[in-house]
């Protein structure tokens, strides 16, 4: 596999990771619903449901123009995304209440599946991404 297969063969192991949290967050949305009056009861002109929709959107633009960095082979793309998976990883594990990378083994339940399956094609991910690759033997002997 070339380094620029690595690239491509990442990059889309990180879109994919990308569908979880968005059908996490779709799945709350659905799951708690619209309600108007709730809605009303707010400042006027605040529509919670609103805003954080439109964090959503922000949040998925940016990790998709970082993800596509990652597709194009820029270095500074790949190691931003070293950086910041190391920094959530860092603080998101407490060890002594059973935290490690944001996920709750202390009371383990079903909703932790999606949060793995992310983490787990992250790291996949990563791990292609700084893969050396293998030197080819010269053809002339």
């Amino acid at each position: 596999m070339s380094p620029r297969k690595n690239d491509v063969v990442a990059s889309n192991l990180l879109f994919a990771s990308l569908l979880f949290p968005l059908v996490m967050r779709l799945y709350r949305w659905v799951s708690v619903g619209y309600d108007a009056q709730t809605e009303a009861s707010y400042v006027p002109g605040f529509f919670p449901w609103r805003n954080m929709l439109a964090w959503t959107l922000l949040a998925v633009l940016v990790r998709c123009a970082l993800y596509y960095g990652v597709r194009r082979g820029a270095l500074g793309a790949k190691l931003l995304l070293l950086g910041v998976c190391l920094y959530t990883v860092y603080y998101s594990t407490q060890l002594s209440v059973g935290f490690v990378a944001g996920l709750d083994f202390a009371s383990p339940n079903l909703g932790l599946l999606p949060i793995l399956a992310e983490n787990l094609l992250t790291l996949v991910a990563l791990g292609l991404l700084f893969k050396k690759p293998r030197a080819t033997a010269p053809n002339g002997t």
